[in-house]
């Protein structure tokens, strides 16, 4: 009897095993399921091998996308019905986004940003970590003609999102590229909006034309590997009809001032 209790936890025991070993969607070693020259893809910030999680090729990779650069414009409005997820609509009709210059500074405060002014995205305990990584400014202008007559002012809420294709967190230990500053945040003082809440948030009327500037931060093997991307916020799956647009931030035009002492 002893013995065919030994066998019977023997056998769960290596069952669990197997289970463990097949489960390629673990964050904490994920990059050990990649093998050299595989093609992977990036979710919610983290790399996996593609035919793990995509066996019906239906996330987007870097050849589903269409590429925007320095002078290039996008509407910020996109309505989509599709079998694959429904009815999706995001943004706001009339308002378009211009990119005017990207620039990369060694730091957050070469770019003469303050981190108190920055989105608290990853807390007081990691200011160090933070300072030491670049700094990537981008200057963009909305532009906003309403169709609808009755709107004369409205608050607006960005719709970006950060991207890259390689995942060097864990191999480098850099710090994945992340928006955390918007010159026209809500001040403190703002009796309309919340700037912890709303931190994204502006107002724009028909007819203006604002210009601001956003802050990623970034590890310095992205910046080198050109491999931050400013996306529109929407669906990760290849969707017949809806198109993919990705600011290439790191191109021919950016600028890179690292300071006197570290322009070499």
């Amino acid at each position: 009897m002893k013995n065919r209790i030994y066998i019977l936890c023997v056998l769960i025991f290596i069952f669990a095993i197997c289970l463990t070993g097949c489960s390629h969607l673990n964050v904490d070693d994920n990059t050990q399921n990649i093998l050299e020259g595989e093609e992977t893809t990036v979710i919610n910030g983290y790399e996996f091998p593609l035919d793990a999680v995509d066996t019906n090729n239906k996330y987007i990779t870097a050849d589903d996308v269409t590429y925007l650069e320095i002078g290039d414009s996008i509407n910020d409005y996109v309505y989509l019905l599709s079998e694959e997820i429904g009815e999706f609509e995001r943004g706001v009709d009339g308002l378009t986004y211009s990119l005017n210059k990207v620039t990369v500074y060694n730091s957050m405060s070469d770019a003469g940003v303050s981190f108190d002014d920055c989105y608290d995205l990853y807390g007081e305990q990691n200011i160090p970590e933070i300072k030491n990584n670049k700094f990537i400014v981008i200057d963009m202008t909305a532009n906003y003609n309403s169709t609808d007559s009755s709107e004369s002012s409205i608050n607006v809420g960005l719709e970006f999102d950060v991207k890259f294709w390689k995942d060097k967190g864990a191999n480098y230990n850099d710090i994945r590229p992340s928006l955390i500053w918007f010159s026209m945040h809500p001040s403190e003082t703002d009796e309309e909006l919340d700037r912890d809440k709303q931190y994204f948030v502006y107002r724009i009327k028909t007819g203006e034309s604002v210009d601001f500037k956003l802050g990623i931060l970034a590890g310095e093997s992205y910046v080198n590997d050109a491999d931050v991307y400013l996306a529109q916020s929407g669906p990760e799956q290849k969707i017949d009809g809806f198109t993919h647009y990705y600011f290439k931030l790191l191109a021919d035009k950016t600028e890179y001032l690292y300071g006197e002492d570290l322009s070499q």
